[in-house]
């Protein structure tokens, strides 16, 4: 297989699916509008796009779901209601429209089934998305795991092995915060 099969770099699975080196992939990126552009891809009109699956075919999907926000900082010396006048343009309706199909905005119904060929992969996603979690370490331990679990899924590490390695992360990450 190619080394890159199991890559967390975005361009290169990108680019994998251009030239037809992979039948399959995980994009968590907005950049899958240009998978379906046929200057990029011979294969363009060939994609299609899912939800990720679920665990066990439970109602919540394998998922991640990356909430961004606006901040404004104390100690700006720009105008506090000038930035926040651009923040709210940007996340306006109109601009929430217009950034479909490129984006996803957080302005519920901007996407719909009919506004890209994967929105409605989206939505499902979305619909059955877990809650959020907030605490500070879960985003470290899925970021730090990672690697594990496409070491598993490659075959250079046993599934045993594998959990005993993640586990392992996982009470260290814990451990700088119980501190």
């Amino acid at each position: 297989m190619d080394p890159q099969v199991t890559t967390f770099a975005q361009p290169a699975v990108q680019q994998q699916m251009y030239n037809g080196s992979a039948a399959i992939a995980i994009m968590f990126s907005g950049r899958m509008l240009d998978l379906t552009d046929p200057a990029n891809s011979r294969f363009a009109t060939d994609f299609a796009f899912a939800p990720p699956p679920s665990v066990a075919g439970g109602d919540v999907l394998y998922n991640a779901l990356s909430v961004d926000g606006w901040v404004i900082p104390e100690n700006t010396e720009v105008d506090k209601d000038l930035l926040f006048r651009l923040v709210a343009a940007s996340v306006g309706e109109e601009a929430s429209r217009a950034a479909v199909p490129a984006a996803f905005p957080a302005r519920e119904g901007s996407v719909t089934p009919a506004s890209s060929p994967f929105a409605p992969a989206q939505l499902t996603a979305l619909g059955k998305a877990p809650p959020p979690e907030p605490s500070p370490w879960t985003s470290r331990i899925s970021n730090e795991t990672r690697p594990v679990v496409a070491d598993v899924l490659a075959g250079r590490t046993t599934i045993p092995d594998g959990q005993r390695q993640m586990q392992e992360i996982a009470t260290a990450i814990v451990a700088e915060y119980r501190r």
